[in-house]
């Protein structure tokens, strides 16, 4: 496929953004600054997306640009001696008009028509493009069979949002249900149990046996009233309308919010035996949830009244609640498996969460994060602290184990955030694996996006993989990637 560079503009100059349906906002305390008028909670689609060493964005042509890692881009970005081809800058995706939304992983991208109906491309290894058939027009090295044009998801209609994990994907349908496809090994899609009704290989990323995967799309079980979606790498949540939230899938980091890292499906349910739930599961001693963000294998959730609480692996502190060692029980070495509230957190408009940190929006337009810090991730023009997690004989690296304010980025409309690499190479994660850094793009207030982070691939968009600055990418890692530790200017937009 080749793309094309244009003159772009961005599908909002406001907050006001372009998205399915009617816009969202709800009040919340002022405060970090504000000028005492009451905050609105961003509840819908930004037009702005962040995944493994890939972001996209809508424009206001109701297109589509995306840079980062580009299995039909002109350019090749070497990390750790492994060719991966990708874009350094934005880049039209052909074909694509009257978009609504989009949504990365990095590996498979969605986007929503103005029809209702959805489009994917990238990887199929596991079914994720909805196409009806494990094979793909393409082969990706790393990925399997796959596809550099977007494809229609088969059987699929009235759909007003999407969520991507690393190998699955979820819709959110106009009357509150939700479909899901692609790998079910740990209970991604919720039909109550990790078996069929496909069945797929891990071929080639870790030659296990077959295991089940859905190639279109089938039926959350029981679930109702949902207004929005996340999904981190194996799991998925969804935002109810009465301000509770159900997740689904991967457990072994605590990330259902069970209050328990064992289950609740039994332990030989899932594959690799590792903690799972088949069917949506109420999240424990929350309420009032305005909107939500999925990390790796964390969550958070903003509430009506400003303040954030998180639950599930805190390797890196990506909860917010300083550095501990409470296991929970978790088949992850540290977790919580209810929400904590984020310390010292008010007045938040909206969140994003990458691998392993987590960014909120106060309402005076500035940007607070917290978690790994080792690529850059926390903006802080440093990638040596202010703390160190996760000191045992496997991992380490630096963190904030509170937040702490983005110097100098300022009248922030949005924000996304996007999940580390676990290898040199691009590769679909595996389930447990230990991601931690990532990308963070902000949409500043001359509707122009900023980014900051990795730049392994290309992800902050600004013409080349190489610099502005060096840092170790990988907790543990001995080989040096390009990042950014401030924000940069995504060219072209």
């Amino acid at each position: 496929m080749a793309a094309h560079r244009t003159t772009m503009a961005l599908a909002f100059a406001t907050l006001a953004v372009s998205g399915c349906g009617a816009r969202t906002e709800l009040s919340a305390p002022a405060r970090h600054g504000d000028s005492g008028a009451a905050c609105p909670i961003v509840t819908t689609d930004v037009g702005l997306t962040v995944g493994r060493g890939r972001a996209c964005a809508l424009l206001s042509s109701g297109e589509v640009a995306c840079w980062g890692v580009d299995y039909s881009g002109s350019e090749t970005c070497v990390v750790a001696g492994v060719d991966t081809p990708c874009s350094t800058k934005p880049l039209v995706v052909p074909g694509l008009s009257d978009i609504v939304s989009v949504e990365t992983s990095g590996p498979i991208t969605c986007v929503l028509r103005a029809t209702g109906s959805v489009s994917c491309w990238g990887s199929n290894a596991f079914g994720a493009l909805g196409i009806g058939t494990l094979q793909g027009p393409e082969t990706c090295s790393n990925l399997g069979p796959c596809s550099h044009t977007p494809l229609d998801v088969q059987g699929l209609s009235n759909v007003t949002a999407v969520a991507l994990g690393q190998k699955h994907v979820c819709a959110l349908l106009s009357d509150g249900t939700v479909a899901c496809w692609g790998d079910n090994s740990l209970g991604q899609l919720g039909v109550g149990t990790a078996d069929g009704p496909d069945a797929c290989s891990n071929e080639p990323i870790t030659n296990s046996s077959h295991h089940g995967c859905s190639t279109k799309p089938v039926a959350v079980a029981g679930l109702s009233g949902v207004i929005a979606l996340a999904a981190g790498t194996a799991h998925t949540c969804a935002l109810l309308g009465d301000g509770q939230v159900a997740c689904w899938g991967a457990n072994y980091g605590g990330q259902i919010g069970t209050g328990s890292g064992q289950g609740p499906d039994p332990w030989s349910t899932c594959d690799e035996e590792m903690n799972c739930s088949t069917k949506p599961f109420v999240v424990k001693d929350l309420d009032q949830a305005a909107a939500i963000a999925a990390g790796d294998n964390h969550m958070c959730a903003l509430r009506q009244d400003g303040t954030v609480r998180c639950w599930g692996a805190k390797d890196f502190s990506q909860l917010g609640i300083g550095v501990n060692h409470d296991t929970d029980g978790c088949q992850l070495s540290y977790c919580k498996t209810k929400p904590v509230e984020v310390k010292d957190l008010t007045g938040v408009r909206a969140i994003a969460a990458g691998g392993s940190f987590t960014c909120a929006l106060s309402c005076d337009g500035g940007m607070w994060c917290w978690g790994y810090n080792g690529s850059g991730d926390l903006g802080l023009g440093e990638n040596t602290g202010p703390a160190t997690c996760h000191e045992d004989n496997d991992y380490s690296g630096t963190c904030s184990p509170a937040p702490v304010a983005i110097p100098g980025l300022k009248g922030v409309a949005a924000i996304a955030a996007g999940s580390g690499r676990s290898s040199g190479a691009f590769t679909l994660t595996e389930a447990g694996a230990l991601t931690a850094g990532g990308t963070v793009c902000a949409i500043v207030e001359n509707a122009t996006i900023e980014c900051w982070g990795d730049n392994a691939f290309g992800t902050l968009g600004i013409g080349t993989n190489v610099g502005p600055d060096q840092c170790a990418g990988e907790p543990m890692s001995a080989t040096a990637v390009s990042c950014s530790m401030t924000p940069v200017l995504v060219s072209g937009l």
